[in-house]
């Protein structure tokens, strides 16, 4: 019986490395526009064909380029949305 659970608990943690989350390139960007320059993030797959592309711009309040307030919530939601 030990050794049954043995190799489930071997079987299940080797099994996590071809689960892990795939390969994400991300560098930092500047875009002017002018009238300043906004600053953020580009996250993209690891791909060796075309990805499609979102822009997220945040527009309710001081937040920073993860979704995080500067009043202390910090919740990573722009961040979270991006690795989707």
């Amino acid at each position: 019986m030990m050794l049954r659970v043995l190799l489930l608990t071997l079987t299940l943690f080797s099994s996590l490395g071809f689960a892990a989350s795939p390969v994400v390139l991300q560098r930092p960007i500047s875009l002017d526009t002018g009238s300043g320059e906004l600053f953020g993030s580009l996250l993209l797959p690891k791909s060796d064909k075309p990805v499609p592309v979102v822009l997220i711009i945040a527009g309710s309040g001081p937040t920073d380029r993860n979704g995080n307030s500067a009043d202390g919530a910090r919740n990573d939601s722009l961040k979270r949305l991006a690795w989707v």
